[in-house]
């Protein structure tokens, strides 16, 4: 129902606030309020001193919210009782806007800009140094083996042998995972900034592309190899140009964060392909 609401009032929300107030309703994944939130310096230069709300639906996000100074407030929301409310014109709903078809942003930091107006090729995103990042890391692999945001192309099977690889060249392995759910490794789901200490005194990452790879790599010099579902449908984002005729690669240049932070090079990007795999995983282990 929300989604057909935003849909449906796809220009409606530009310009909204409410007295010395601006509502901001990122979509409620984690990558898309992190980069939202990288904007929210060069945003508010337009709003003439107005304070910024970031409505969210889960705690979670809020951790990763209180990392940005520009945020004046958080507020969490039930969105089935805030949108039923008269005062639903002063929200910034993003959603439409970030992915916006008529747009068709070429990437996911292009989409944002312009759900924010922000238009300008110069303008770049901001990410905290929260972190050292020259600290010595320990070899340690952390493993990411699940995402809401795609469908799971490998088994725990699968990523436990990856762990046993790990663990047989001399890594620490720990798993992004409720406790006790891979057989003998360690799992836990720590909150975002203690996950995040945790990678940047570790030194390589592997998981699904994620919102929570968004958040590794802005924040953390962790190497990284991101694996890309290879089993995108047609219909998911009509948003992205040309996506119908290559789903899985159009997928993978519009969200890549290789390109992103192409400045870095720590990171690699895989289209998952398991005959292939195998030696991907080995290059990226020894190197």
């Amino acid at each position: 129902m929300l989604r057909k609401l935003i849909n449906s009032s796809r220009l409606l929300y530009l310009t909204r606030s409410f007295g010395n107030y601006v509502f901001l309703y990122p979509p409620q994944g984690l990558g898309d309020i992190l980069f939202v939130l990288s904007f929210l310096s060069e945003y508010k230069k337009k709003l003439s001193g107005k304070k910024v709300i970031l409505m969210i639906e889960k705690k979670y996000f809020g951790e990763l919210a209180q990392l940005y100074e520009e945020v004046d407030g958080i507020l969490l929301i039930n969105p089935k009782e805030v949108f039923g409310l008269n005062r639903f014109y002063a929200i910034n709903i993003l959603y439409p806007l970030i992915y916006d078809p008529l747009f068709l942003p070429k990437n996911i930091l292009c989409g944002v800009k312009h759900s924010l107006g922000l238009e300008d090729d110069e303008v770049r995103p901001n990410f905290p140094k929260i972190f050292d990042q020259e600290k010595n890391r320990k070899k340690r692999l952390i493993i990411s083996p699940f995402a809401t945001s795609c469908t799971p192309c490998m088994s725990n099977e699968d990523w436990l042998v990856i762990a046993q690889l790990a663990k047989r060249k001399g890594f620490e392995v720990f798993f992004n995972a409720p406790k006790g759910v891979f057989d003998g490794f360690e799992c836990d789901l720590l909150p975002i900034k203690e996950f995040l200490s945790f990678c940047s005194e570790s030194t390589h990452f592997i998981g699904y592309r994620s919102g929570l790879c968004d958040v590794v790599a802005s924040f953390t010099p962790i190497k990284m190899l991101i694996v890309y579902p290879n089993n995108r449908k047609k219909s998911e984002f009509n948003c992205i140009k040309d996506y119908d005729l290559d789903p899985n690669n159009k997928y993978l240049q519009f969200c890549s964060l290789k390109q992103i932070f192409s400045d870095r090079g720590n990171i690699e990007e895989f289209i998952f392909d398991k005959d292939s795999f195998a030696l991907f995983l080995e290059d990226f282990l020894n190197g």
